[in-house]
């Protein structure tokens, strides 16, 4: 593709509404951009969903988003397979939002259920902003950490569209607060995640308890086999959008850093905390970091680590940290510092922030800890890297044998690249 055609014209928009890349703002890889000029104009939507697609940026539609959104809003179950950061949130929330119908009351008519409570915030925030020029419309958002009298009260003003996680709003359901019996269109993003058996069985009885004529989706970067089974058993002849079998991201570097082997694994831990903090001061270029860890109880322990350096802290700024012990408020406010910071920020998080979480600006993800497999790994580096943007990937991997079995376990290939550098002693 020549490189002029990767520069795309997006409209102007308001801050406040800016849900789309910037297109001209840099050239994208191949797996995100058509070659023809097809814009969202061209797929016959309605006048509404247009204005609200144009408020946010977005013009032109991506791979998947062309071929998922005809066959979607012609009522079809849909399973969408296709990377990190290429849209799928586009997708059902047209689909969505194309379906209401405004006569029908305010009943709930989607329902869309995320793995973690920042996804679900996410595509809350995604749809709520899209339909900002439709005055009818309300969106509500159903996760754990609110108190449950508020998503009562909130679902007793009415909404025709929920976004939740599972645990939620099966509870609202099983209370009678949650009324299923107009739901038309029910979603489920990070599928892959969703299976696993810690929703299975809540993901059942949400399912159980919705009508059997539906329309479902079902979306996910990943696709296990194990994944088709679990979707097809909800789904009527769905047609299958799968854009190939290799999850790479085309735009992503990737490399690994070795951190000395300690005496012990307290001494591990010390070395890659060093390793870490030279690494991130050693002039690494970057506007937004992530930094995964493994461990919920870690990643104090990181963030205090650098915070306690007050030269460290000049440089970076603040970091900040987020896993499932913190409150959600504690969540919100660390998540928001990052997501809205204009400054080169940092944020240490367990893989509560592995899937889905599109944050502008976040070119360089760095694992602290080996994440237990490959899949993990690709959600975790897939928060750079979106929509096609150049980023960075670092491993750091000690030179103890339990960090080299699970390195070459998990993610040893020939794509990830050993990166030159040693702690300063």
């Amino acid at each position: 593709m020549a490189e002029s055609s990767l520069l795309m014209d997006q409209p102007k928009v308001l801050d406040e509404y800016l849900l789309a890349h910037d297109l001209t703002d840099q050239l994208r890889s191949v797996d995100v951009l058509l070659d023809e000029d097809i814009k969202f104009a061209d797929l016959h939507l309605s006048p509404a969903v247009l204005e609200g697609l144009n408020r946010c940026g977005f013009s032109r539609p991506s791979p998947v988003q062309l071929r998922s959104l005809p066959i979607g809003r012609c009522g079809f179950d849909l399973i969408i397979q296709s990377k990190a950061g290429t849209g799928k949130t586009c997708v059902f929330a047209v689909i969505a939002l194309e379906a209401l119908k405004f006569n029908h009351g305010s009943h709930p008519q989607t329902l869309v259920i995320a793995p973690t409570r920042e996804v679900a915030i996410q595509i809350h925030e995604f749809i709520s902003t899209m339909g900002s020029n439709q005055p009818d419309l309300s969106c509500s958002l159903c996760i754990g950490g609110v108190d449950v009298k508020e998503d009562r009260v909130n679902l007793n003003r009415g909404s025709q569209i929920l976004v939740g996680t599972p645990g939620r709003l099966k509870q609202l359901i099983d209370l009678n607060i949650l009324k299923t019996q107009h739901i038309e269109l029910f979603v489920l993003d990070e599928a892959d995640k969703l299976m696993e058996e810690q929703f299975k069985i809540q993901i059942d009885e949400i399912y159980r308890r919705l009508p059997r004529d539906k329309q479902m989706i079902a979306t996910s970067a990943t696709y296990p086999n194990e994944l088709d089974k679990f979707i097809r058993k909800y789904m009527q002849a769905p047609q299958s959008i799968r854009f190939g079998e290799e999850i790479r991201l085309e735009a992503m570097e990737e490399f690994y850093l070795a951190s000395p082997a300690g005496s012990s694994a307290k001494k591990d831990l010390e070395n890659k905390l060093s390793l870490l903090k030279s690494f991130l001061t050693s002039g690494l270029d970057f506007r937004k970091c992530f930094i995964f860890t493994n461990y919920q109880a870690r990643a104090p322990i990181i963030c205090n680590y650098l915070n306690k350096d007050e030269a460290f802290v000049l440089h970076n700024g603040n970091v900040d940290y987020l896993c499932a012990e913190l409150t959600q408020s504690e969540r919100n406010q660390n998540y928001n510092n990052f997501r809205q910071s204009k400054e080169r920020k940092l944020l240490i998080s367990t893989d509560v922030s592995a899937r889905g979480l599109d944050i502008r600006d976040i070119d360089v993800v760095i694992n602290f800890d080996i994440p237990s497999d490959k899949v993990t790994y690709y959600h975790r580096i897939g928060r750079a890297g979106r929509f096609g943007q150049a980023g960075r990937a670092f491993t750091l991997v000690s030179e103890s044998s339990l960090d080299q079995i699970l390195f070459k376990k998990s993610l040893e290939t020939d794509r990830i690249k050993p990166f030159p550098f040693k702690t300063q002693t």
